[in-house]
């Protein structure tokens, strides 16, 4: 159990620091913290998602982009505070396609 608790602890940090690595515009290291959560085993959070399709976007990466942004939209639902930029991204990504 203790193991699980510090895996959900390293997955909230790495997320947080991703956050704020996109918010400052910072998109290599946002994806060095997405790939450290990505490595961790069990469920990703939510906006995992969310800010992996942002980084994509930025590096030019739109098919995985589409993808975790489709991702988000489907487990986030119309709950999710990033939810409304999301479907404004994907449908902006379509266009590209």
């Amino acid at each position: 159990m203790l193991n699980v608790f510090r895996t959900g602890r390293s997955a909230l940090r790495s997320l947080v620091l991703a956050s704020e690595a996109v918010a400052g515009g910072n998109w290599g290291q946002a994806g060095e913290y997405l790939n450290r959560l990505q490595r961790l085993e069990g469920e990703k959070p939510v906006d995992y998602y969310y800010y992996r399709g942002r980084v994509m976007q930025e590096s030019a990466h739109l098919n995985e982009a589409q993808s975790a942004l489709e991702s988000y939209v489907a487990r986030a639902g119309v709950e999710g505070s990033h939810y409304q930029d999301a479907l404004k991204r994907i449908k902006i990504g379509r266009a590209h396609v």
